[in-house]
Parts: structure tokens; sequence; C-alpha cells
């Protein structure tokens, strides 16, 4: 019989749990909507710009040579500028 009531408080403090968990995400899902819901059409576009330049950031810093990559590719199309130009 004692191992049914662990059984059972397990099962009951693992209910407890979820419930609280789902509970507080709810909460910070909310809160997150209404801090949203509150900014303007240009503070979003600056968020989408700011976010869109991070994530692309990560994604070039994550390629090995890209860098020196883009420098070289800088420098033929000023070279190809200059050459214009003249």
């Amino acid at each position: 019989m004692e191992g049914n009531l662990t059984q059972e408080h397990i099962a009951q403090d693992f209910n407890r749990t979820a419930e609280n968990l789902t509970k507080m995400a709810k909460q910070e899902l909310g809160q997150k909507l209404n801090q949203n819901l509150n900014i303007t059409p240009a503070e979003l576009e600056q968020r989408a710009k700011e976010e869109l330049k991070n994530q692309l950031n990560q994604k070039l810093n994550s390629q090995p040579g890209f860098p020196a990559a883009l420098a070289v590719l800088v420098i033929l199309a000023a070279a190809n500028l200059i050459k214009r130009r003249n």
C-alpha cells in the first residue's frame, strides 16, 4: 500500500508541476504578447531589422573564410567602379 501512495504522490507532484509550468509559460507569453502589441510600426520595423542583422551576422560568422572572401569581393567591386570612371 505504501508503494501505491508513493506513486500517487509522485503523480500528484508531477501534475502540480506541469500545471505550474503551464501557468508560468502562459503568463510569460501573455506579457510578451502585450509588449509586442504596444509597439509602433516603426519600432516593429526596427526590431525586425535588428533581428535580421543579428541572424545574418551569426550565419556569416559561422562560415569560415567568409569575411576574407567578402573583403576580396568589395575590393574587386571598388576597382571595377574606379575603372569605369576613368
